[in-house]
């Protein structure tokens, strides 16, 4: 068929009586939609559907997502590695929210806003406006008016303000986010008021033998803004079912998409957890009783033959996924930018015991290799799903049952927005 034909029968498709509108007109108010919500997540899995498809993309949904959801729970935002010395900071942005992580004089790690008490520039931009990603300073200067402040986000200088006579400078700190550091990953939560915990406790039993405090990262890929929002990303982390198709040729071979130990939502409703077990075809070896996965590294010290047997992977929702293996540990950072986009950093960490010679270029290099074309796929993928949304067919799926993750995220959703609707 010419190009020419292949238009003609776009244009054909798109008139044809049975074609589909746009959906956005028939979108349903939002009260009408977390009830259906609350419905579709009652279900047991064996009737399980995917979420309805306004809410991936409709921007009052979003917003909803944000004031209920996000700005409610906790998020990784870096590990301490990233902060090793006094006044060592990385620059984050959560949800419009300017935030950078550093470690004060006082050897202690803190998350901070970014806006100037003053008139609310950026402190850590330079005189061009550019914000690094990272660095090291004494202290932090806004470059508007010069204000300055202390690395623990107290102010120190405010620039011929004494002639205020009622101006106090305690006053003026820069807001710290509450943040808790679990196994070397910094959380922050932008809720000062959250009674959530943290909750990583199960996490700790699930990883066993794993302690990720030991592990350091060894290279931070930006993949900078990419097509869909951070639920398809979510979702697409935590399931295997995709393996047989979006990953036939690349993780399929190694961790099949059907024998994945799927979890049952016991670690609650804040945490999902499972396993990958390596496939015979690719497994290296055997040790008691479970099939080795191969490596290219040494594998951690102290694991036996179940942790080297697989992955093991973790999601803290809403959007914190990371998988431990013998030799590579992966953290998948999502930053949701709006409804239907997301910025994604790609980590990748080694045991400490790979890093004697600290983090080489070529170990770097090394990190990427293998998870690379993997985020490729999984990008592409999610992208189109994100596109289809809109479309009045995007109604009527299921879910396999490889896809509970997928079920247990909905009920996460739907948890989060009654708890918001109670106030």
């Amino acid at each position: 068929m010419s190009e020419n034909e292949c238009q003609e029968a776009r244009f054909s498709a798109a008139t044809h009586p049975c074609a589909p509108a746009s959906s956005r007109g028939d979108w349903a108010p939002l009260p009408q939609l977390m009830e259906r919500l609350r419905e579709q997540t009652s279900r047991p899995l064996e009737q399980a559907t995917p979420l309805p498809a306004q809410t991936y993309a409709d921007p009052a949904f979003y917003e909803l997502e944000v004031d209920r959801i996000l700005r409610k729970d906790w998020h990784a935002i870096a590990r301490v590695e990233q902060v090793p010395g006094r006044g060592d900071f990385i620059t984050v942005d959560l949800l419009g929210e300017p935030l950078v992580v550093v470690r004060g004089t006082d050897e202690a790690v803190r998350v901070l806003s970014r806006v100037c008490r003053h008139r609310y520039a950026d402190v850590t931009a330079d005189r061009s406006g550019m914000v690094p990603a990272c660095g090291t300073i004494e202290r932090f200067e806004c470059p508007y008016h010069m204000w300055t402040y202390r690395l623990d986000g107290s102010l120190l200088n405010a620039v011929d303000m004494q002639r205020r006579s009622e101006f106090d400078p305690a006053l003026y700190s820069l807001p710290e986010v509450r943040s808790e550091i679990w196994q070397g990953f910094i959380f922050v939560n932008l809720d000062a008021e959250t009674t959530i915990p943290l909750g990583m406790e199960p996490v700790d039993h699930f990883l066993g033998q794993y302690d990720l405090s030991d592990w350091r990262v060894v290279s931070s890929k930006d993949w900078g803004e990419l097509d869909a929002g951070w639920k398809p990303v979510v979702e697409n982390a935590m399931e295997f079912y995709h393996h047989l198709g979006a990953h036939q040729h690349t993780l399929e071979e190694m961790l099949p998409g059907l024998t994945a130990e799927v979890g049952d939502g016991a670690a609650g409703v804040h945490l999902y957890t499972c396993r990958m077990p390596v496939s015979a075809a690719a497994a290296e070896g055997e040790e008691d009783g479970h099939l080795i996965a191969p490596v290219s590294l040494p594998p951690a010290p102290g694991l036996d033959g179940y942790h080297r047997g697989g992955t093991l992977l973790v999601t803290r929702f809403p959007m914190t996924v990371f998988a431990a293996r013998a030799d590579w540990s992966t953290w998948l950072q999502v930053l949701p930018t709006s409804v239907g986009t997301h910025r994604l950093i790609m980590h990748r960490l080694a045991h400490i015991s790979n890093l004697p010679e600290g983090i080489t270029e070529e170990l770097a290099d090394l990190s990427q290799q293998y998870i690379d074309p993997v985020q490729a796929e999984d990008s592409a993928v999610n992208g189109r799903v994100q596109a289809n949304m809109s479309s009045a067919w995007a109604t009527g799926g299921v879910l396999h049952d490889q896809e509970f993750p997928v079920l247990h995220l909905q009920r996460y959703l739907a948890f989060m927005l009654s708890r918001g609707s109670d106030g």
